[in-house]
């Protein structure tokens, strides 16, 4: 197949091949709300292409039963298109409808991000570094309930998420962490 498009957007990039032939940990593309026959599978393929030792793909279909207990763990529902990057215990939760295009204000087109966010999506499941967020509390600061949707998106991508209080929490940040402070009403000290 040749892609005759402008910018390539069905081919991987040189650039994206050679970081993904690094890859040392196995990652699987599950897809959901896609067509077999689609140039969003093709593109997929290539991955598998550059790493085929670590890489691999699957396509989650409704009435099928390979893919009904993924469908079921991730509680997905026709009419959306997703992608998950999964590594072990670890997942990547992209949203096709979403994440793969920007709009540009300046030109008033689209532009294609399928490459760049699945190749960092990948990069960053390989990435062996404790990521955490620490998030401030005792000094009246949302609560957990409040901050439930921005802790699922944070563990979505891969960071632990802890609240503490530093008066009664001994601990020591590394240079990876982040310590979030969410609106106090009292002072720190």
């Amino acid at each position: 197949e040749i892609d005759l498009t402008a910018n390539k957007v069905y081919t991987l990039s040189d650039a994206s091949k050679e970081v993904i032939k690094n890859i040392d940990i196995d990652v699987n593309i599950a897809m959901y709300g896609f067509e077999e026959n689609s140039n969003f599978i093709n593109f997929v393929k290539q991955y598998q292409e550059a790493n085929p030792e670590h890489i691999t793909y699957e396509l989650l279909k409704d009435n099928n039963e390979a893919s009904a207990a993924k469908i079921q763990k991730y509680g997905l529902t026709p009419g959306y298109a997703v992608v998950f990057l999964e590594s072990g215990d670890s997942y990547k939760l992209i949203d096709a409808g979403s994440e793969f295009t920007v709009f540009d204000y300046t030109t008033y087109s689209l532009i294609d991000k399928t490459e760049q966010v699945l190749t960092n999506g990948i990069l960053s499941l390989n990435d062996t570094q404790q990521k955490n967020v620490y998030i401030l509390s005792g000094h009246g600061e949302y609560e957990e309930d409040f901050l439930s949707y921005l802790t699922g998106v944070l563990e979505l991508e891969n960071f632990n998420i802890e609240f503490i209080n530093l008066l009664s929490a001994n601990k020591e940040f590394s240079p990876n962490d982040v310590l979030a402070i969410f609106s106090p009403r009292s002072d720190l000290n």
